[in-house]
């Protein structure tokens, strides 16, 4: 994959085709890319997209993200069922 490739094939040069609401979640232990991504993606669609969050979930990484969902009251966990209960 070349340059013009990835840019092209990447949703941070992309618009949003849908107004649906969109939830990123980055673990303050992820690897400092991880974390980068996550917030290029948001910073890129903030200000097309009407309804775009970004958490940052405390003590969590990519292999541990989902158990945030399960602990009550956890920001990801509110975020999530907002989404699901508009």
């Amino acid at each position: 994959m070349d340059t013009v490739m990835a840019k092209r094939n990447s949703p941070v040069y992309s618009a949003p085709v849908r107004q649906c609401p969109l939830l990123l979640a980055v673990g303050t232990d992820e690897t400092d890319e991880f974390k980068e991504q996550s917030g290029e993606m948001y910073n890129s669609w903030k200000d097309k997209h009407s309804s775009i969050e970004l958490l940052n979930i405390p003590g969590k990484n990519h292999f541990s993200m989902l158990d945030a969902i399960t602990e009550n009251g956890s920001s990801l966990q509110t975020a999530t069922l907002r989404l699901m209960n508009p």
